[in-house]
């Protein structure tokens, strides 16, 4: 009886892990590093430390909106000839 009581008193409140200085840096670095990658953003070691290198990843982001802005150039392009030899037609 004393056991369920004190399992559901447990279930019911929720303990607070106390920070310690090393998690605490822990999860600074963490948040560090999650910034920098959205950032899309990455520091190699290069023979000039100032230089930066973009990731492969916004690299292709940028080619691939490229083409998609030219087949959808290109597809309206299409859709104004099919709709004037429409009403040409009529």
């Amino acid at each position: 009886m004393v056991h369920t009581y004190m399992e559901k008193l447990m279930k019911q409140k929720k303990v607070k892990a106390r920070m310690t200085p090393s998690k605490s840096w822990t999860i600074h670095r963490l948040k560090r590093d999650e910034k920098r990658h959205a950032e899309g953003v990455e520091w190699q070691r290069c023979e000039t430390f100032s230089e930066v290198h973009y990731s492969v990843k916004l690299l292709r982001k940028g080619v691939s909106e490229l083409l998609r802005s030219k087949v959808n150039e290109a597809k309206k392009g299409e859709n104004a000839n099919d709709t004037m030899q429409i009403t040409d037609g009529i």
